[in-house]
This record gives C-alpha cells, structure tokens and sequence, in this order.
C-alpha cells in the first residue's frame, strides 16, 4: 500500500531534526484531544501560535499531516469538529510514533550515492538477527534477574566511592562552576563499571584445565563441541571445546547468552562482558542499551540525565564516553552499530564514526529502508505499552540524538591516551582525561585530577588481635587490588582483604593509576598516562598501644623499564631514614627497632616517550595470583 502524499513529503523531504520536533507537537496535539474530548480548546491551534510557527510550520506536509486527521483551516484556526472521526487521530498517532524516519546521514547522501541493491534473502537474515537482539534485551527488565544482579553489586560502597569522586572534584575545583557540572549519577556509573572489570568480570580466551587447572595457555582448541540441554537453557548454541595439554583431558567452554547465568560464571569475551554489564546497569536503575556491533564488538550505552545524552560505555575497556575509540583508536571499519533497550531499537553507526561517507560504502548487509521499517517497527512494538509522556520523551530524547548524529567529529579527540575536549570540564576530570578546568574569568587553570590526588590520610593501626600476638602485618596484592591483615606467612584463595582499593589504604598518593593488562595477563600500580612523576606514602602507627616495634621486615618490588627511575625511603618517628634506588627490596631493618610509627614512600618518575609512564612499575605481578603480596611490612611488637 502506498503512503499518502503528506506522508512521503512530512517524512522524506525535511531535515531529520525537524521532523522529530514537529512530530512532538503533534503528538501532544492529538493526546490532548484523546484525554480532553469535549474540550473545546484543545480542538483549536491558532496558526499565529509562536510554538506552532517555529516548530510546526516549516516542516513541509505538516498541515496536510493535520487536515488528515480532520482539522479544519480559516484565516486565524485550524479547527477539529465536534464531529470529526476521532480514530484518525488514534491512526495518525501509531503512525507519528511508528514510522521511522530516514537518518539524517542518508538525507545529505547525493543521486550519486544511493545504496546498492541487496538480495531480498540477505536482507531477511539481516533483520531476523536484529530481531533477534531487539527480543534478547527484554531480559535485562525481569525483575528477579535485577535482584540476582544488586546481589553481587557491592552497592553501598560504590555509592561512598561516587559520592566521594564528586566531593574531590569539588574541591580541586575551587573558585570555578566545575563542581556543578558533574552529578553522583555520573561518577557512581564510572564506580561500577571500575568494579565490574577490576573484580568481578574476567576475560577468558581459553579456560583453565577443570582437572589439573592447568592456565588458558596450556589448552589446545579442538573446535566447538555439541551443547548440553543445560548449555541451550542458558543460550550457550555454541560451546568450545579444549584439549589440555598437560593432562588431556578434555574441556569445554559453554558461550552462555544468559545475564543470569553470566553473574554466576563472571568470565567471557566482549559479548558476555557486556551482556552481563548491561544487566548490571539496568538493576543499579540505569537507563541502558545493549549496543551491537556488526564487526564483531559489544558494548552498553548508559543515559545520562545530566547531560541528557546517551554515553559510550566498554566495561571491557573500563571507557566511558570515548565512541570514536573503535575507529580512531583500533582502527575498526564500522558498517553496523544497533543500540537495544525494552523501549527502543536505534541505528547508533553515526555516534561511533567521523568517517560516513566510508561507513555508507560498506553498508552492504541490508537494504536501508527495510532496516528502518524493522527498527521503526520494534520501536512501536516496545513503546506501545509506555504512557503518552514517556513516549514523548523519548521523541524529543531522539532530537538532540540526532543532532549528535549530525556534528562534525574527528578521528583522535576522544581515543584511548588522549584527552577529551568535548564534555563539561568536571566530566573530563571525573574520567582522568584533563588537569585543566576553565574558571570563571574563562583562564584554563591547571589542576590535579581527582584520581590523580589521593589524600586519605589512612594509617594502619594495631587490630585486636594484632596486639594478642605482638605482631602486625600489612600486605599488598595488585592482582587482588586490596590489602591484607592476616598474619600468616600464606595468604589462601578464602582470605579476604582488610580493604580494597589501592587508594583505600594510602597515606597519600599522587598521579597513581592501577592497570591490568589482558593479554599478559599482569596486575601493577603506575604513573597516570601524561604524568611525569609519581608518589605513594603509607604509614603504620602503634603509638595508640603501649607497644612499640621490636622487628621490622619491609619487603617490596617494583619494575624500571628504558629511562624510568624509581625510588623508595623508609622513616620511622625514632629518627631512622632509609633510602634505596633499588627496583626492589626486602628485608630485616634493624634501624626502625624501638619506633613506633614507620612511613613507606615509593617516587616513580622519568622514562621515554608518549609510554614513559609505564616505564616505573610497582607491585607488577599475574593478574590470577590474588594471594601473592609484592608489598609486605611485617612487624613484630614488644611493650615500651
């Protein structure tokens, strides 16, 4: 069936933006005619209106739009009759909120540039897939998987942490409007997805060995394996199957597509990650979309209510709001990339490129008006049980989207090692991607970041059962990222830590970051990316007792790679200083006997090139050995 004249005029031959802002006043023209029927006043649009002037009037076929819905013109009204048919009104609004609408990159697109032909059968398998998708996120509503998901969340400390994060920032922004251009919200989604990837979450390439639990690296591929009808229940259509080669014994690595199931097995690839994060997102009362995309990535998209704009979000990457990282970062070729929530199906490719003309040549895979009806389609579909005002706001949400769509980019301004500068000054310090703020005169003023500055000021102090003993110990593992209070000379895989965090327990820290790289598989503290130098400081304090140090044994370890340089000093309050330039050290120091408060500093500096950060390493260590301790203070007590 062909579409009325006003239809192809209203949808096709206006710019995109227009389109969804005159449709937001006609929605609310015809809901304020279904809630008020008889209310004469809401039948009546006065042409001289100044809303129906600017957002109205300049969109070719809106007023055939309304005289198809009944309304009747004279020199000063557009009227609707007492007796006009009110179920062209109902018609006119499934197809306002249902039809999609050309994207604003396919309407700049010249004669020349038009789509080539696809055939009707790959089209078909196309759609079917994001189909497929569109069903799969409705999952992350169900409210028992939510609950199963806050479970595993360690909520209230994340919120401390978000709530903290804002307060830095509040401070170091002294004098200027920065600490009001960053919300809780914000930071408390920085929180989580840190948590999320430091430690709950964790790639698998290859299982360990179930028998000898030999690591990933000794596992042999054999190619998939058939799935259990537990695999099935939990999507896992696809299982991989390993030999091991210390043993042979025969593994499997089931490829589950259950959130569910995900917070239970905590490990996978980037589907699983963000599968699993998504779901996350949505029980933490995130608005959020599973993002796919079709060169082999996924990720989430988290809304912003601040910033009223939907933010990239890559748990595996611990990135937020950086959407050209793919393609200007790991040179990805974008064709595809879909964002899926309970309430909408959106062609987000736009977000992610600063290269359409070249996108556009690769969207090969799917004619373009079949996929914008199938997207217009699950849209309608989801949103037909939302109320009139959400629906609404979902309607002028996708204008400002697609001014997004529309703005210029550039490959580099918000890849990975570079520095942001889109975004309120707060967001970019919030997310470590700047030291300058923009005060109220408009001076960019140098500040330091608020992970950058750490100045807790924790002291360790004697436990309980420290004093019993007359022995106290403080150790640090990177791979767990926590620190440790037990006094025996193992740690097993059930001790927990005292406290987690690397900040969590310093005196003070500055231009410190923790990095865990993947595909070595290696946890370790370093200087922040950019930052010339680097300090920790932590103090143990037993004045409080009447007890006082008999033996000290200080054990630590750190890395130099090229130029870097790094140092340590130990002081204790009897006077005792010691200083090494020694990657690392441990052992009996005889000098802080009698003491009763000792401080341990560690200053990286130096190394070469845009990488000279990661020339000082400390506590470098394998990211599976949580129980292994690279800092290691023991000391014993004895009465003063």
């Amino acid at each position: 069936m062909s579409s009325p004249p006003w239809c192809n005029q209203f949808f096709l031959s206006n710019p995109h933006d227009a389109v969804e802002v005159a449709i937001a006043v006609l929605l609310k023209y015809i809901d304020n005619i279904l809630t008020h029927p008889d209310d004469q006043k809401y039948r009546s649009i006065r042409l001289e209106n100044k809303a129906f002037q600017a957002k109205v009037m300049p969109v070719r076929g809106s007023l055939d739009c309304l005289k198809a819905m009944g309304f009747e013109q004279d020199p000063e009204y557009l009227v609707l009759p007492r007796n006009a048919d009110l179920g062209k009104l109902t018609a006119m609004r499934k197809t306002l909120v249902g039809r999609q609408y050309v994207p604003p990159v396919l309407q700049s697109r010249s004669p020349q540039q038009q789509m080539p032909s696809v055939p009707p059968q790959q089209t078909q398998q196309f759609l079917q897939r994001v189909t497929t998708h569109a069903e799969h996120v409705l999952m992350y509503e169900d409210e028992n998987l939510q609950a199963k998901a806050r479970s595993c969340i360690p909520i209230e400390r994340l919120k401390q942490a978000a709530a903290e994060s804002v307060r830095e920032i509040a401070e170091l922004a002294d004098g200027s409007d920065v600490a009001e251009s960053i919300s809780v919200q914000e930071c408390l989604l920085l929180e989580l997805m840190h948590w999320f990837k430091e430690d709950f979450f964790s790639w698998c390439d290859a299982p360990e060995c179930e028998r000898c639990r030999a690591p990933p690296a000794q596992m042999q591929s054999v190619g998939h394996v058939s799935p259990s009808s537990d695999d099935l229940r939990y999507g896992a259509s696809r299982v991989e199957g390993y030999r091991c080669k210390v043993c042979g014994s025969s593994n499997r690595f089931p490829r589950y597509n259950h959130p569910g199931k995900l917070l239970e097995t905590r490990r996978g690839r980037c589907g699983e990650w963000a599968n699993c994060f998504t779901l996350c997102c949505r029980a933490m009362g995130f608005e959020a979309r599973h993002i796919v995309d079709w060169t082999d990535h996924v990720w989430t998209e988290v809304f912003s209510d601040r910033q009223e704009r939907w933010l990239h979000c890559d748990p595996c990457e611990d990135c937020c709001d950086k959407p050209l990282l793919y393609e200007g970062g790991w040179g990805k070729s974008l064709s595809y990339v879909l964002a899926f929530s309970y309430e909408e199906a959106v062609d987000v490719t736009w977000r992610y490129t600063a290269r359409a003309d070249d996108v556009w040549k690769r969207r090969v895979l799917c004619d373009e008006q079949a996929l914008q009806r199938c997207l217009a389609g699950l849209r309608a579909q989801h949103q037909r049980r939302l109320t009139v005002s959400r629906q609404q706001v979902l309607a002028l949400r996708s204008v400002k989207e697609a001014a997004e769509f529309l703005a210029e980019k550039a490959v580099g301004d918000d890849v990975a090692g570079q520095g942001r500068v889109s975004g309120s000054a707060a967001w970019r310090l919030a997310r470590g991607e700047t030291t300058e703020v923009s005060t109220g005169s408009g001076v960019a003023t140098s500040v330091t970041m608020p992970t950058a500055a750490v100045s807790s000021n924790y002291i360790f102090e004697p436990l309980d059962s420290d004093l019993a003993a007359q022995h106290m110990r403080v150790r640090y593992s990177a791979a767990a990222d926590g620190y440790f209070r037990q006094l025996g000379d193992m740690l097993s895989p059930g001790d927990a830590p005292a406290l987690r965090g690397w900040k969590s327990g310093v005196f003070a820290a500055e231009n410190v970051q923790r990095k865990v790289e993947n595909d070595w598989k290696m946890a370790y503290l370093a200087r922040r990316t950019g930052g010339s130098a680097a300090s920790m400081t932590w103090t143990l304090d037993v004045s409080s007792s009447s007890l006082a140090i008999s033996r000290a044994t200080v054990r630590v370890r750190g890395d130099v790679f090229a130029s870097g340089v790094l140092s340590w000093s130990i002081s204790a309050d009897n006077g005792a200083l010691l200083e090494f330039d020694e990657k690392s050290y441990g052992g009996l120091m005889d000098e802080l006997a009698g003491a009763a408060m000792i401080t341990v500093t560690a200053n990286m500096s130096g190394g070469e090139g845009d990488v000279a950060w990661q020339h000082t390493q400390l506590f470098r260590q394998s990211s599976e050995d949580k129980q292994a301790c690279p800092l290691d203070i023991d000391i014993y007590l004895r009465p003063e």
